[in-house]
């Protein structure tokens, strides 16, 4: 349904149970989201409870405690297959996206710098009010997902260049200037028509190049 732009019913689901997740997920709703800021819920029982909401018949999210990386690799290394990110208003958390990319770029982790990045797009899309597109977009856009983890890990590529750029954005929004952010939002996506030679130059396996070259 998100797919088509439909309007979706969902719930909460609070207690750190299987069996409940199961007869919630038979509910009839078209998902269930697990509230990791608000419940109990350890990081061992998580996979049984996002299958058990599988097998009920809807579709497993996550409300993580915080926009961190742990969080976010517990709860999709466990099943969900959507996150939802605790209220996201300041610069400040803005600031934590980019120290995150800048974490993970210093210790060469590159999922975690592709986890950080797609934070930093879900913040500014809240920022903007934007979360259901936001949602949508998750769910149509594998293709571009694709593509971006095949940037972030294309080893001649150094990601700085994303990291200065959502920088440059960050300082656009805080300084409320809307005209100088939607230039630097186009450009930054633009950015991945910048650099995909290189990307294509190491992972042709994954591209029908006559397309794109």
């Amino acid at each position: 349904m998100m797919r088509g732009g439909n309007a979706t019913i969902g719930t909460w689901l609070q207690f750190p149970s299987a069996d409940v997740a199961e007869v919630m997920g038979a509910s009839g709703y078209d998902w269930v989201a697990v509230d990791m800021e608000h419940g109990a819920f350890t990081r061992a029982i998580l996979p049984d409870v996002f299958r058990a909401i599988e097998r009920g018949g809807s579709t497993p999210f996550a409300r993580i405690a915080q926009a961190e990386l742990r969080p976010i690799k517990d709860a999709l290394d466990s099943g969900a297959q959507g996150l939802v990110f605790p209220m996201i208003e300041s610069r400040e958390q803005l600031d934590r996206a980019i120290a995150l990319q800048e974490k993970a770029m210093a210790e060469e982790d590159r999922i975690g710098f592709f986890l950080s990045d797609n934070l930093m797009h879900h913040m500014i899309f809240s920022i903007a009010c934007r979360s259901t597109v936001w949602s949508w977009l998750e769910e149509t856009n594998a293709d571009l997902e694709r593509f971006r983890w095949l940037r972030a890990a294309t080893q001649v590529l150094d990601n700085q260049d994303i990291v200065n750029e959502h920088k440059q954005i960050r300082r656009a929004i805080a300084g409320r200037d809307p005209i100088e952010a939607s230039f630097l939002v186009s450009k930054h996506l633009h950015m991945m028509f910048r650099k995909q030679t290189e990307v294509l130059d190491q992972f042709p396996e994954h591209f029908e190049t006559s397309k794109l070259r």
